[in-house]
């Protein structure tokens, strides 16, 4: 038995192999995987790239069975929009570039973006350059599977990640992804 990974009415989207290569409505950040699909992950440009202000992963602390996944951060922010975040929505309300489907990325999505961010051949994509990370506390679409009142932020200065109650303010960012 053979899996395919593409049908054959799917498109070919040829990648950039360079990290910050313009692509698709913003920036090449990395691949991933979604199962056993491959994806290439996109970042906007800065000016689009992060909610104007803080908001709460969701003011309800309820849990969110769909915003689980460690790889999904689609399926997580849409969610999370379905279950009353206006961080979600805000997310899902995003147009950059023409392009309708960015969302916040999921623990996998940011970790990706970040390391590839930091080791950028680019002077521009780096600390200090016109495209890098501001250096604060960000949501990300993943909430905590051992406890429904916290899910998962990342630090944009390390990279590091912790768990907050859902109800504390921070900003957000947001990627897209493209089947390849």
């Amino acid at each position: 038995m053979k899996l395919a990974l593409k049908r054959a009415e799917d498109p070919v989207v040829e990648v950039p192999t360079i990290i910050g290569t313009p692509f698709e409505g913003g920036y090449y950040f990395g691949r991933i995987l979604i199962g056993i699909v491959p994806y290439a992950i996109i970042l906007p440009p800065k000016a689009a790239r992060y909610s104007r202000r803080p908001l709460s992963w969701n003011e309800k602390l309820a849990s969110v069975p769909g915003a689980l996944s460690y790889v999904d951060g689609l399926a997580n922010t849409k969610a999370m929009a379905e279950a009353g975040s206006k961080l979600g929505q805000w997310a899902l309300d995003q147009r950059i570039d023409a392009k309708d489907d960015w969302y916040i990325p999921s623990r996998q999505d940011a970790l990706i973006v970040h390391a590839n961010m930091q080791y950028a051949s680019e002077e521009w994509l780096r600390d200090g350059g016109t495209e890098d990370f501001e250096t604060e506390w960000i949501w990300l679409s993943t909430q905590r599977r051992q406890d429904s009142n916290e899910a998962w932020a990342m630090s944009l200065s390390n990279g590091g990640h912790a768990t907050c109650n859902k109800d504390q303010a921070f900003r957000s960012f947001v990627v897209r992804r493209v089947r390849i």
